[in-house]
């Protein structure tokens, strides 16, 4: 079968696609893995090529600005701040991660999905997709829960098509808070309100004749890379697939093919973590270059994977820390006694591959509190919130993590349980058998959308 695999355009979200872009090719199925071009510094066709995939990269960079701007004045009215109000019922409880996750969604469509406000000559990326979608012609398209548009690209071709999970269903679980207070609404005999979801995704649908289904926000099903113990209660098929740690093409720098000569510590900020400011600081307040001068004082190598930005500000550090931009998880991790890191998901999934006990920082994205939680839970690590944090609770929760046997105990218990987890290749056969159940064929190979100009 043909496979179109559609990518978030941001390095970690290719990351994850990877593994199961791989499965699907060495099964003998056709892939195209595709992203939008220019939304990131970063060229996700380049990324994509350089783990031995086909890339296309679709669309033009547009000039955000005068958008960025009207979200944030409030000037879109379904955009705007109390646009998501559920924050009382808020996942776990987690108010503070929940409106962060609520941001991240709102941006997305203001930002990346614009059908008006676009420089001219500028298409919308539903257009590009659509395009691209009849000229490749799969049977299954696969899309990361914020590529809202393939669902209608899928739709216009006729193929299968599943959301990609690489976090909780946030946009799941959304949409059932959001009917379940339509339904009060009802019952209490009041008009109904505009849903949030459904309102954002109504222009992209008008412009191909299409009117809102479940389907068009939540997929035919949904391939999760989600801990089962995470997952959040979304009533909704699911296919759960093993996170594989992918964290790009590179060889291993000369000094990590030597065993280390006292435990060895990764500190890490994630790729995706550097996108915003930090200005040199470990979580936007307390000073990288304070917590490895106090970290300096144990009787470990610490390595630390900074921005350019955070290296230029490290000045002058201890003797056992050695300070690197970027180092492939997956290979730095073998020869570590510990990680410290922001809690995101690529970072946990290659820490648990190798047995590495975790102190997490949560840093709130998307589900880095509840992936702290789960660690400890599991005694596979610490967690030390944000609020909280300074050189001296990091060295105390260090020392703790690195002093007891248990989270090592506890690391190797989380590698099983992920271990029991479907890997993408055993997904493989699942998802063909669900593309066969959905597609229903290739239809209308030519011309534009049905209402573009």
């Amino acid at each position: 079968m043909r496979v179109l695999l559609v990518a978030f355009p941001l390095r970690a979200h290719v990351y994850d696609l990877v593994p199961l872009a791989w499965a699907l090719q060495s099964a003998g199925h056709e892939v195209d893995v595709v992203s939008q071009s220019g939304m990131t510094d970063d060229d996700v066709a380049d990324l994509i090529r350089s783990a031995g995939l086909p890339a296309t990269a679709l669309g033009d960079r547009a000039d955000l600005a005068p958008l960025t701007a009207a979200r944030r004045a409030g000037r879109t009215p379904e955009l705007a701040p109390d646009a998501l109000a559920v924050d009382e019922a808020a996942a776990d409880g987690d108010t503070t991660g929940w409106k962060w996750n609520r941001h991240c969604m709102a941006t997305q469509f203001a930002m990346t999905y614009p059908l008006d406000g676009l420089p001219a000559g500028h298409r919308p990326y539903v257009d590009h997709l659509v395009d691209h979608a009849r000229a490749f012609r799969p049977d299954l398209v696969v899309w990361d829960t914020l590529c809202f548009p393939a669902a209608i690209a899928a739709r216009e071709v006729g193929a299968a098509h599943a959301r990609f999970l690489w976090g909780r269903d946030h946009v799941g679980w959304l949409r059932a808070r959001s009917r379940q207070e339509q339904r009060r609404a009802a019952d209490r005999g009041a008009p109904p309100e505009t849903d949030p979801l459904t309102a954002w995704l109504e222009p992209l649908l008008e412009r191909y004749g299409h009117t809102f289904e479940e389907e068009f926000l939540l997929g035919q099903w949904s391939i999760d890379l989600t801990p089962e113990p995470m997952a959040l209660p979304v009533d909704h098929p699911r296919v759960p697939v093993r996170r594989l740690p992918y964290n790009g093409a590179a060889a291993p720098p000369a000094w990590l093919r030597e065993a280390p000569g006292r435990p060895r510590v990764c500190l890490s900020l994630g790729v995706t973590a550097r996108l915003r400011p930090h200005r040199g600081t470990a979580d936007g307040g307390v000073a990288v270059a304070d917590l490895l001068a106090e970290l300096g004082g144990l009787d470990i190598e610490i390595v630390a994977t900074l921005s350019p930005e955070q290296l230029a500000s490290a000045g002058s550090l201890p003797d056992n820390v050695r300070l690197v931009e970027y180092v492939p998880l997956d290979l730095l991790l073998p020869t570590c006694s510990a990680i410290v890191h922001h809690g995101g998901a690529g970072t946990f999934a290659a820490a648990a591959a190798h047995r590495v006990p975790q102190l997490i920082v949560p840093v709130p994205r998307w589900d880095e509190p509840a992936l702290a939680r789960h660690v400890a839970d599991r005694g596979a690590g610490l967690t030390l919130d944000a609020a909280d944090l300074t050189p001296v609770s990091m060295r105390r929760a260090l020392t703790r993590l690195l002093g007891d046997d248990g989270f090592w105990e506890g690391a190797a218990a989380l590698h099983e349980e992920l271990l029991s987890v479907p890997s993408p290749r055993d997904t493989v056969p699942v998802l063909k058998a669900l593309t066969e159940r959905h597609r229903t064929g290739f239809r209308r190979p030519h011309g534009g959308s049905r209402t573009a100009a």
